[in-house]
């Protein structure tokens, strides 16, 4: 049973990896945008005022970002947060 839990977090760490890679390829103004609402847990009116953007902007930055991960993850399977 441990060696499942192993391969378990090796794989969940693979995906992290992935992730992190994909997110630090974003551009700027995508990747700021879903660090704030994803990781830093801010809702969209706190990220735009963080940012200095209108909350529509941020929506709109937040759909970009996450459609560009999931093709860009789309290969590893890794989930992508909706």
């Amino acid at each position: 049973m441990s060696l499942i839990n192993d391969i378990h977090e090796v794989d969940r760490r693979t995906d992290l990896k992935a992730i992190d890679t994909a997110v630090g390829q974003l551009p700027h103004r995508l990747r700021t945008v879903l660090i704030e609402v994803h990781f830093r847990d801010r809702s969209m009116a706190e990220a735009a005022w963080v940012l200095g953007i209108s909350p529509a902007t941020v929506r709109a930055r937040l759909r970009e970002a996450l459609h560009e991960l999931r093709k860009a993850l789309n290969d590893r399977d890794a989930p992508v947060p909706s």
